[in-house]
This record gives structure tokens, C-alpha cells and sequence, in this order.
């Protein structure tokens, strides 16, 4: 029970983009992982949570998002922000009458 709350709360999920189809032939499963060959292409895909794929059809190469937003993950995201602002709005409160 306690499992099946956690999972449903999750607010992100990974994608293995090997398994989809390709963006430029639509090929099924033809994606492999290609390494990031620049500063820009590794600072994208530590950032934007893409990775990078080649087509071993067509020769496409790109960034595939690898994380997803499932569809009631903004109200899961503004719940947390909603605690966090009130945890950090208490604290700030007893710091200021201690202080």
C-alpha cells in the first residue's frame, strides 16, 4: 500500500530511448547511445536531463530527453514547493524571535 503511494507521488520518470522509434526515419528500435562530443553538448545533456542518440539507419544523431514529467507531476511539484516555502517562511520566524 505504502509502495503504491510513493510510485504514484513520483514526479519524474526515466525513459530508455533505445526502445523508441527515431525522430528522422521512424525506424523502431534503431536508437544507440552516442557520446557528447563537446563542452556544449555536455553541459546540455548534464542540465536538461538529454542524452544523446544515433540512428543506426539513418545516421540521425540528437538529444532525447531521458526524464519525463508524468501528467499530476506539477501538483506533486507545487506541493513540495508549497512545503518548502512554508518550512523555510517558520524558520525564518523562529530565528527572528531567538535572535
Amino acid at each position: 500500500m505504502t509502495k503504491s503511494l510513493i510510485r504514484r507521488a513520483r514526479a519524474f520518470y526515466r525513459v530508455n530511448p533505445v526502445y523508441s522509434d527515431c525522430p528522422s526515419c521512424k525506424s523502431s528500435a534503431s536508437l544507440q547511445r552516442s557520446h557528447s562530443r563537446n563542452f556544449k553538448e555536455k553541459l546540455v545533456s548534464k542540465l536538461l536531463f538529454h542524452k544523446y542518440y544515433r540512428c543506426k539507419e539513418c545516421g540521425w544523431r540528437g538529444a532525447i530527453k531521458t526524464i519525463r514529467f508524468k501528467a499530476a507531476s506539477l501538483l506533486v511539484i507545487l506541493f513540495y514547493m508549497l512545503l518548502i516555502l512554508t518550512a523555510g517562511f517558520i524558520t525564518h520566524q523562529i530565528l527572528k524571535r531567538l535572535l
